[in-house]
């Protein structure tokens, strides 16, 4: 035989060979999704991601889900295709939030994002029957967004809903 036809023979074994390869290594994919575990069992055929701690302490671990600022939220769904359903912790809000119906959705926020507490009320602290316009306010309250202002007594009438109130009395 001559050198061509023992180069034929050879190109043919190692191109046998190299689908073969493929061929087994094809065997073992399937769509079914991705477990992680300690115990080697596959993924539930209902979830895309199955994650378990089976024989771990509890203490071991959690899910930690992606945690970044309100800006670089903003940044994901600057540009469509927007990912309805990603999930993040926002480290600018405290809140757990998801991406649903082109706007972000705050899942659960951290106790932290409540107002401060009120400061001194400032005002007048004597008035007497039939005095208009009197003013009184409170420092801004950080993360506020409205104020409710009350009087115990009677005859009075108050209007404002900022850090300021004027109180009308009759």
């Amino acid at each position: 035989m001559g050198n061509s036809t023992i180069n034929k023979i050879e190109k043919s074994i190692i191109l046998s060979f190299i689908f073969f390869i493929f061929f087994l290594t094809n065997l073992n994919c399937h769509g079914q999704g991705v477990a992680i575990n300690t115990t080697g069992n596959e993924a539930d055929t209902k979830a895309l991601l199955d994650i378990s701690a089976a024989g771990m302490s509890s203490t071991k671990g959690g899910l930690l889900i992606p945690r970044i600022t309100s800006a670089e939220r903003d940044a994901i769904t600057a540009t469509p295709p927007n990912p309805e359903s990603l999930v993040i912790f926002n480290t600018t809000t405290n809140c757990f939030e998801a991406y649903y119906g082109s706007v972000w959705q705050s899942i659960s926020c951290l106790c932290s994002n409540s107002p401060a507490a009120a400061g001194t009320i400032s005002g007048t602290a004597t008035v007497c029957p039939g005095q208009i316009a009197v003013l009184y306010s409170v420092p801004a309250i950080a993360r506020a967004t409205s104020y409710l202002w009350s009087y115990s007594g009677t005859g009075a009438v108050i209007v404002g809903t900022t850090n300021t109130a004027i109180v009308y009395y009759s």
